[in-house]
């Protein structure tokens, strides 16, 4: 998933969404997968508030192992 410095800031496979919709994804993949792994590319503006709440949807849906990374802010 991605997380951009505009709205809107939440992308999960290229496709926005919203953060409610990406927690029912969230718990979908985990409860399908419990191994699942959350990879969350952040661009190095996107508000750090969006990463948190990203954090703790993961959480909620007992995703256990998160990667996070940041891309260069595009011009």
């Amino acid at each position: 998933m991605s997380i951009a410095k505009q709205l809107p800031y939440l992308y999960l496979d290229s496709t926005p969404v919203t953060l409610e919709r990406l927690q029912g994804e969230l718990q979908a993949r985990a409860a399908k997968n419990p191994a699942v792994t959350l990879t969350i590319r952040a661009d190095t503006d996107a508000p750090v508030g969006q990463l948190l709440k990203v954090r703790d949807a993961a959480q909620a849906a007992k995703i256990k192992t998160l990667s996070i990374y940041t891309k260069k802010a595009q011009p």
